[in-house]
């Protein structure tokens, strides 16, 4: 059995703080790209919750980052295939129904 690694939502929320000041967006902007408060977004920042799986695809996709960096530090920051279909799932509002 593989040992599981510890979640750290204060590294968690440093990542996406460091994300999204990477792409030059403020809390505001990137609230408003996912359809979410501010307060949300910097409860994340700050380690105080964690995004849900539809918050964290919204993330890899408005910050083009990896979900393996935003949770554990992958510092390759590269989507992988599995990420491009959830994010053009994502795109195409499958996971988003209107």
């Amino acid at each position: 059995m593989a040992k599981h690694q510890k979640v750290d939502a204060h590294a968690i929320g440093r990542r996406i703080a460091e994300a999204r000041k990477d792409k030059k967006l403020t809390g505001q902007q990137l609230a408003d790209a996912l359809g979410i408060t501010k307060s949300a977004v910097s409860q994340w920042e700050t380690g105080q919750t964690f995004p849900d799986f539809k918050g964290l695809v919204g993330l890899c996709v408005e910050l083009q980052v990896s979900a393996d960096f935003i949770i554990w530090g992958d510092t390759s920051r590269a989507l992988s295939a599995t990420e491009r279909k959830l994010v053009e799932l994502f795109r195409t509002e499958k996971l988003n129904p209107q």
